[in-house]
């Protein structure tokens, strides 16, 4: 039995796009599976069907089931010389597709792709989208029936089930084995099973397939041109599935209580009815890649990569780059803001059209850094959140919440790599512009966190420190309840999470309030500015002694302007600026400075431009009512005189936004 990374695959072309089709050979259902392997050129119009399934068993009980198999779950034959080894799901599929008299052009990603050849692998996954729309049908493998295991101990071999009889028994009631008739013939419909009824055990069987929680069915699913769905011997095509009683009654449900659950006994189908709906919903906007990654984060993969890879293949606005094509950033590095604010000035028709590359081999931070490009620089505008603003506007403004999704997607790959220490220098070139808001001024500021929960006497003086910031009644007993709140949620943080609490030390970022979008000062690089900036971190020196005598190194709590609490770094000062951005829970330190500033072609000599120096990153307590993000994170409204914030932009380069946003909370607010 050969492993796939060492059998002799036939190679590709390389100058033309083409696949390998795996051809399975007709026999009976308990018959050794077996294949031929060949190469198809794109240009030879193959006719073959997509198969889309889960490498891990779909239910964790067909374990053991497998247990007591007569049938060879492991190996195929292909080409009458090889033993394949293959994943028991992808056999019991297999076998349950095969036809007893017809052969069977398949494509299927474990087996026709070599993995391992890197470079085929990149190149493949690049072209995904163009695999799955070109086949004549999709196949969506979602496992088999629950059997009863509660077999007696005294039962004999002769009386335990026979569980691959039944199945071949079933399979042949059944219309699977009519697909491969059905793909072969062209565009003849597939005969389909009766319907799951509300006291069906097929339903809830189907809607806890763990197919629904893998990523890489979401663009199988959704750019199918015709696609099925069979369980066991039982085949539905997509528009019959969206029909059904039951899920209706889970859309409904949804709708009533927020829960997707289905029927009598409560089943809830979240990962079923995200995916129907996903294809329902294929051609739409929510098909951008920003979104698709908030969606689908949560979706499982062997490779985190594939939380991006796994879905450029659908997304409307970014794709990905065919082999040999340069992507959208291979010629533009956007080096410093005067670029960025040239393309964002004189390429708007651009937008929408962006490419990434697909290469394993870049590291997480690379891969990040693309993505977050790509998305501020390509992506088109979603100006429904803001129709009174333009796309400048929503793209500085959501580009931190993107950023913060990117890295959640990655599952935290991005900090790791980087190594994030707790005082972070940071020498890099702004290169973007972000949008937030005044959250806040530092008036108080209190122990730092291991007093605050380690120590009674710490705990009251911080206590007794709100108290003294209202005179107000309904002012202190908000502030009481965001206190309780916050003093609750901070104990359970990790020595991660306040590493994250840092200071940043970058004299690049430089901030200012209002809606001076081209602010692009160069006078940073200046000797006068250095003075300027170190004189700003010897005022908040981070290795200045506490009360104690001791050198303090950790976040300490504060209280702010507007009901602010927060743990800051320790250099923060009473008058720094929280800002917070919207749709997530980022916030920034800054500290009020001045700059010497002359726009181009201006007549006027240089004039001390107030603006803002970055401290570091804060953790701001949510100041909205219990499981209600709305006020601080959870609304795109930038209507200032309705909410009083000051807007506040940002210039910061990737490397700062990484620091900003990493592990940060995605507020639910788009679908």
């Amino acid at each position: 039995m050969e492993s796939p990374s060492s059998f002799p695959y036939p190679p590709l072309p390389p100058s033309i796009d083409a696949i390998r089709i795996l051809t399975l050979l007709p026999g009976a259902f308990n018959d050794p599976l077996k294949c031929t392997l060949t190469v198809a050129p794109f240009i030879s119009k193959p006719v073959y069907a997509a198969l889309s399934y889960t490498w891990d068993l779909p239910h964790p009980d067909i374990s053991s089931i497998l247990e007591s198999f007569t049938l060879d779950l492991t190996t195929i034959l292909v080409n009458e010389t090889h033993h394949l080894e293959i994943h028991p799901n992808l056999a019991l599929a297999l076998h349950h597709l095969r036809s007893k008299t017809t052969q069977f052009p398949l494509w299927i990603d474990a087996l026709c792709i070599n993995q391992a050849s890197l470079p085929e692998r990149n190149a493949q996954v690049a072209m995904m989208s163009f695999i799955y729309a070109r086949a004549q049908k999709v196949i969506a493998w979602l496992g088999i029936r629950e059997f009863n295991l509660n077999i007696p101990a005294s039962a004999t071999s002769a009386q335990a089930p026979d569980f691959v009889k039944i199945l071949g028994r079933e399979c042949e009631e059944g219309v699977a084995g009519d697909l491969a008739n059905a793909v072969v013939e062209g565009n003849r419909r597939v005969k389909s099973s009766k319907e799951p009824g509300r006291n069906s055990f097929d339903f809830a069987r189907i809607a806890t397939s763990r197919y629904w929680t893998r990523l890489w069915i979401v663009q199988e699913v959704c750019l199918a041109r015709e696609l099925v769905f069979v369980f066991g011997g039982k085949v539905w095509r997509a528009e019959e599935v969206e029909g059904w009683e039951m899920l209706k009654h889970a859309k409904e449900l949804k709708a009533q209580t927020g829960r997707e659950v289905t029927g009598n006994e409560g089943l809830e189908a979240r990962a079923m009815l995200r995916i129907v709906e996903a294809r329902a919903g294929r051609h739409g906007d929510g098909m951008r890649l920003e979104r698709l990654v908030e969606r689908f984060m949560g979706q499982g993969c062997g490779n985190l990569k594939d939380k991006i890879y796994g879905l450029l293949g659908l997304a409307v606005d970014i794709r990905a780059a065919a082999e040999g094509e340069e992507d959208s950033f291979a010629k533009k590095k956007f080096a410093s803001l005067e670029e960025t604010h040239s393309w964002l000035e004189s390429e708007p028709a651009v937008r929408g059209t962006g490419t990434l590359r697909v290469d394993y081999s870049r590291c997480f931070f690379d891969i990040w850094v693309d993505a977050v490009r790509a998305v501020y620089f390509l992506s088109r505008p979603v100006l429904e959140r803001f129709p009174h603003l333009d796309g400048v506007y929503e793209r500085a403004i959501s580009v931190v919440r993107t950023a913060g999704a990117l890295q959640a997607a990655l599952g935290g790959m991005v900090e790791e790599e980087l190594q994030q220490a707790a005082n972070t220098h940071v020498e890099e070139e702004p290169t973007l512009q972000a949008l937030g808001y005044a959250a806040g001024w530092i008036t108080d500021i209190g122990p730092e966190y291991t007093s605050l929960v380690g120590s009674f006497r710490a705990q009251q003086g911080w206590l007794s420190t709100c108290e003294r910031r209202y005179d107000d009644s309904d002012d202190l007993e908000r502030l009481r309840i965001i206190n309780e709140r916050y003093s609750a949620k901070m104990i359970s943080y990790d020595d991660k999470c306040l590493s994250r609490v840092c200071e940043i030390r970058s004299k690049a970022v430089l901030a200012w309030e209002g809606h001076r979008i081209n602010f692009l000062p160069r006078t940073w690089q200046s000797e006068e500015f250095d003075q300027t900036y170190h004189e700003h971190w010897r005022r908040g020196d981070p290795d200045r002694e506490d009360t104690t005598g001791n050198i303090s190194k950790t976040p300490r709590i504060c209280i702010g302007t507007d009901h602010l609490i927060a743990l800051v770094p320790p250099a923060a000062e009473v008058g720094d600026l929280i800002v917070r951005f919207w749709g997530c829970d980022a916030a920034f330190v800054m500290r009020r400075g001045y700059l010497e500033y002359k726009e181009e072609d201006s007549w006027r000599q240089e004039e001390a431009v107030p603006c803002f120096l970055l401290v570091g990153r804060a953790d701001v307590a949510d100041k909205s009512p219990q499981g209600d993000h709305s006020e601080d994170a959870g609304r795109f409204n930038v209507n200032t005189t309705k909410e009083n914030k000051s807007l506040v932009w940002i210039n910061l380069g990737t490397r700062t936004l990484q620091l900003l946003t990493a592990n940060i909370s995605i507020s639910d607010v788009e679908s």
